[in-house]
């Protein structure tokens, strides 16, 4: 079985400060730190160090193979990953004292995905595979039901949560993965057993 991960790749420019630089104000940051991220990354880094067999499917810029070094050193397949003009997705965070973050997100070649790409990719595939995805690239919709039609099982974690563009896919979804909260605005209720009992109801396949 393998799985193919349509996941983001972000480069994470973590800087910790004393506080959250304010309008008008230039200031030095405590320490600085470049780090491999990217909801997608990370769970393919996690699903290779738990044995699986996990192609990430995604883009970068050319300009960094460095981030194709970590990931298969790391054990993640990387044959599927495009090398693009456009920027690497990169997020640059403030940590402050209090451990409170802020962040701007640039999607970058996260959003660089073709058609024809999603295609030949899922060509590959067979029924005993999987498919993983996040909410953080292009062609979600696109890529879930193509691979539902193909008899592709699918996982999804729809993080960031865009409720309206999850409930649309459902339907063509075998496993969701989601947290307390955003199981809630999923469903739109106010508790868990709420959120449970409406999933279970409405998506008794999943």
């Amino acid at each position: 079985m393998t799985i193919y991960n349509f996941g983001s790749i972000n480069l994470d420019h973590l800087y910790q400060v004393d506080h959250f630089v304010r309008p008008g104000e230039t200031m030095a940051s405590t320490q600085y730190q470049l780090l491999l991220g990217g909801k997608g990354a990370n769970q393919s880094i996690a699903l290779a160090k738990a044995g699986a067999d996990i192609k990430h499917v995604g883009a970068i810029n050319a300009a960094n193979q460095d981030i194709l070094d970590q990931l298969t050193g790391l054990g993640v397949n990387t044959d599927l990953i495009a090398q693009v003009p456009e920027a690497t997705g990169h997020a640059i965070i403030q940590l402050n004292k209090e451990a409170e973050n802020a962040i701007i997100l640039f999607q970058g070649a996260n959003h660089a995905l073709t058609e024809s790409q999603v295609d030949s990719v899922l060509a590959q595939a067979n029924a005993d595979d999987w498919v993983l995805l996040q909410n953080e690239t292009n062609l979600v919709v696109y890529t879930i039901e193509r691979a539902h039609e193909l008899g592709i099982k699918v996982a999804f974690n729809p993080a960031p949560m865009d409720a309206d563009l999850t409930r649309s896919v459902l339907s063509s979804v075998d496993l969701l993965i989601v947290n307390e909260v955003e199981a809630m605005d999923l469903m739109q209720v106010t508790s868990i057993d709420e959120a449970k009992q409406s999933l279970s109801e409405t998506y008794s396949d999943l």
